[in-house]
């Protein structure tokens, strides 16, 4: 990745793979995964069927949650064989590029870990408009390293992101009880408060039919869903959660189509891969803000390697090489915004480019609201 340090828990989603070679032995860091559910984490098929070699043994792989700066160990790394491999069943040549990888147990998700698994989009949100005219969100600066060798210590908005979305994604993947929902209030009494009122006024003046049940949301009718909920598959488990998805503007006010539409305000790629394609892998997680493009604009370059679907892949990427995903980034998360204060959804897994931020070239991802539905029926039956 030719891109810019990240925080230690800032994504605390993105994995890294490690391979035991059956002929080569152990060769460490071979591509990036995204933890979407406490067992299970998302790749690219291509990491484990390439011309190089085809190994879906689960033996062979490990999954390593947790981990910033991979030559210094902190102490929230989490090592975890995997149990079962699942590819895609038509994964041909970058098309249906995806593996999901069970893991032998379930990830740690505990306030105190750094540790936390990614939103997933609808299936129904395919389409994404280009932006490439628009200038990333975000402006990144290099950081000089610290004295003890880390690029960025933990801050006040880091810590209130650990304190409010580690208890939330657990509490959506778990029942409730009143011992978790006080600590939660504990950490922060005032603003759970502001939340339930906004939570309050908002249900009034957007009419909307909402029965909490033992801290359980559900909506009465079908026709009472936002169009833009990302996270219809993840229900919110108490009052507080409801304002994470209350959060989220609904940009599609106009007739629905099919498939919607999807502005997002921004987007981040990350990985451990080369910052240049003769360098070695990186050994802090960096990341580098990239514009959506047309496909068409990926085609262009890519068209005498691979046929791209406009529905099964994504362009995105800086025109101008100042960075990208590169050698060692296959499988990573490309992660996304609906708006400034939204949480990150998982829009593409990191499939291939032009080798390392080449000047005309984007990189190309899997589109992961094509393969929602699959992604669901393997979790669901494994």
């Amino acid at each position: 990745m030719d891109g810019f340090p990240t925080r230690d828990g800032e994504f605390g989603w993105q994995a890294s793979l490690e391979l035991l070679h059956p002929s080569l032995g152990f060769i460490g860091h071979w591509c990036g995964a995204v933890l979407i559910h406490k067992y299970w984490i998302l790749s690219s098929a291509h990491c484990v069927h390439n011309d190089l070699f085809n190994l879906p043994l689960p033996a062979l792989w490990t999954v390593v949650l947790g981990e910033n700066n991979r030559k210094i160990e902190t102490g929230y790394e989490q090592r975890i064989p995997v149990d079962k491999i699942v590819m895609h069943e038509k994964y041909r040549q970058f098309k249906n590029d995806l593996v999901l990888m069970k893991l032998s147990k379930p990830a740690n998700l505990t306030p105190k870990s750094k540790v936390r698994t990614i939103f997933l989009p609808s299936s129904s949100h395919i389409r994404i408009n280009a932006n490439y005219n628009v200038a990333p969100a975000t402006t990144m600066t290099r950081p000089p390293p610290s004295k003890s060798g880390n690029y960025a210590d933990d801050n006040d908005d880091l810590m209130n992101l650990d304190r409010n979305e580690n208890y939330l994604r657990k509490l959506q993947e778990s029942s409730v009880d009143n011992s978790i929902i006080d600590k939660i209030r504990k950490v922060n009494r005032n603003e759970i408060a502001k939340r339930e009122s906004k939570i309050k006024s908002r249900l009034v003046d957007e009419e909307k039919v909402v029965k909490f049940n033992n801290s359980t949301l559900k909506r009465t009718t079908k026709r009472h869903r936002r169009r833009n909920d990302k996270f219809l598959h993840r229900r919110p488990t108490n009052p507080e959660d409801y304002e994470l998805f209350m959060s989220i503007k609904d940009n599609n006010k106009k007739q629905q189509q099919q498939p919607l539409s999807v502005d997002y305000y921004d987007c981040v790629s990350v990985g451990w891969g080369k910052w240049m394609e003769k360098g070695d892998l990186s050994d802090i997680l960096l990341k580098i803000d990239v514009p959506i493009h047309n496909i068409n604009r990926c085609e262009e370059v890519y068209s005498n390697y691979v046929s791209l679907n406009n529905a099964q892949h994504l362009c995105a990427g800086r025109l101008d090489g100042s960075g990208g995903s590169c050698i060692g980034d296959s499988g990573g998360g490309l992660q996304c915004k609906l708006d400034k204060n939204g949480p990150w959804i998982l829009v593409g897994i990191t499939s291939f480019g032009s080798g390392c931020a080449k000047v005309g070239y984007a990189d190309v991802f899997t589109n992961v609201a094509y393969y929602r539905n699959w992604i669901d029926n393997i979790i669901r039956n494994n």
